[in-house]
């Protein structure tokens, strides 16, 4: 006999295990469907197992530097196989409050592969190749991405890794390059020099994050930070080969122009492949873009009926929380509810040291778009609470429009950046102007007297500047 549900989720990653427990509050039948484990790429591949190990370098690197504070330490050392268990026992606690809410909410957790039937039917295949069908009045998929295996560049996730091998190295390598100066080549550039790695960063475009819509003074201030941190960064590169060095047993990267580096172990962060192979969507004639994305209106429909799709696989932001955000208004729209959402307003978070926030209009892209704009600039070195805690490094870039005070985006790198990026969005949610943020009371002494500052800025009536 076929079960039945309101909504079938084949996968159950941000996106899709969020969307299911919205789902399931609403009082529908929910089935999820899942290859691997529950949490996805997120909490067992990327956001979770990243922070978790950058966390622990930055406790080292503030034990390490305790003297400028008065604090004396001695032999400070960094256990890298502690901060894997550490790094492990996160993961584990957050899969496990993952099957405790499906379990909540009456979710049906089913693994296996899926391939959709129809538009209403789904085969689901487990690992001893035994298949049930499941019947749901909307499939919503959400199978997310994985890291992209180039074939030019020998990936043979021993000395020359993907991010996963990576968040699962055993021993600290003396030497790394890094292929790929985007969000997640300078995660790890930051971690791993931060833990005293020797570090090289490979870039072919001009500059490090010149594929996001990040700010030119950002990018500017956070590679003169990774150089001053002993990082060597190389922008246009243009990688003719990488490859396994027999004589050291480490890796070679040779540049177009003859140019090598040598280390001990080599990451590949460029690229990631969605995963829609196999799941039956040509069969059923479901949209997919020139990159394989499935194509979704707003309401996050394919253009087969009853048939939905959230996450990476769209193709629009491969960000946890738009997945997240993609689940909820997937469900909710289809269950007849508003759920009014501006996808043009969501921020972006890199975790290096320091870190980097950024949401909306870079100045250079205003400009493209033939906005005239005023610019509020604000940096760190002249905020009393991040010379207090030693932190003096960074700045803070406001975009508005000149002619109706409009923000337009707010890009900042430092300290506290990611937790004080959504004042921004509110802000820009409700399309309120830089004067209402000025009005607002900032507490002092706050990481958060940036966004005042720099707000101020745009008028001319920075304080501190």
């Amino acid at each position: 006999m076929t079960d039945r549900y309101d909504f079938i989720f084949i996968g159950a990653g941000p996106g899709g295990y969020v969307g299911a427990i919205r789902a399931a509050q609403l009082k529908s039948r929910v089935c999820v469907i899942e290859r691997d484990k529950v949490g996805g790429t997120c909490l067992h591949r990327g956001c979770i197992p990243s922070k978790a190990l950058i966390a622990s370098v930055a406790r080292y690197r503030n034990a390490a530097s305790s003297e400028d504070f008065g604090v004396r330490v001695d032999g400070v050392t960094l256990d890298w196989s502690s901060c894997m268990q550490r790094k492990n026992a996160i993961v584990s606690q957050l899969e496990k409050g993952v099957h405790y809410l499906f379990k909540k909410n009456n979710v049906v957790l089913k693994s296996g592969t899926a391939r959709l039937l129809d538009h209403s039917r789904v085969l689901v295949t487990d690992e001893q190749g035994n298949e049930t069908e499941v019947r749901g009045e909307r499939i919503i998929i959400a199978t997310g991405a994985e890291p992209s295996l180039i074939p030019a560049f020998s990936i043979d996730r021993t000395t020359i890794l993907t991010s996963t091998e990576t968040l699962n190295l055993e021993q600290l390598p003396e030497s790394l390059i890094i292929v790929g100066g985007g969000v997640i080549g300078c995660e790890f550039a930051s971690l791993f020099s931060g833990a005293g790695v020797k570090i090289t960063l490979l870039e072919a475009l001009p500059t490090l994050l010149g594929l996001t819509t990040l700010d030119e003074l950002i990018i500017k201030q956070l590679q003169a930070h990774f150089k001053k941190r002993g990082i060597t960064v190389v922008t246009k590169a243009n990688i003719q080969s990488l490859t396994s060095d027999p004589e050291t047993g480490g890796v070679v990267a040779t540049l177009d122009n003859g140019q090598t580096y040598g280390a001990e172990k080599a990451i590949v962060s460029i690229g990631r492949s969605l995963n829609t192979q196999n799941l039956g969507l040509h069969e059923l004639g479901v949209e997919c873009g020139t990159k394989g994305e499935i194509l979704v209106n707003e309401r996050m429909e394919t253009n087969v009926r009853s048939v939905m799709a959230i996450g990476d696989i769209t193709g629009k932001w491969q960000l946890a929380h738009v997945a997240s955000k993609q689940g909820i208004v997937a469900v909710e729209m289809a269950l007849g509810r508003s759920a009014p959402t501006n996808f043009d307003v969501v921020p972006s978070c890199i975790f290096t040291d320091p870190p980097v926030a950024f949401v909306g209009l870079s100045e250079r892209l205003a400009t493209k778009k033939n906005i005239e704009a005023n610019v509020g600039k604000f940096y760190y070195r002249a905020l009393g609470k991040a010379l207090a805690e030693g932190v003096p490094e960074g700045v803070i870039k406001v975009v508005s429009d000149k002619k109706h005070d409009k923000i337009l985006g707010v890009h900042i790198f430092g300290h506290g950046a990611p937790e004080m990026i959504h004042e921004a969005c509110v802000a820009m949610q409700n399309n309120l102007p830089c004067s209402a943020l000025i009005a607002a009371i900032h507490a002092h002494p706050t990481y958060s007297e940036v966004l005042l500052e720099a707000f101020e800025a745009v008028h001319g009536m920075s304080i501190h500047s």
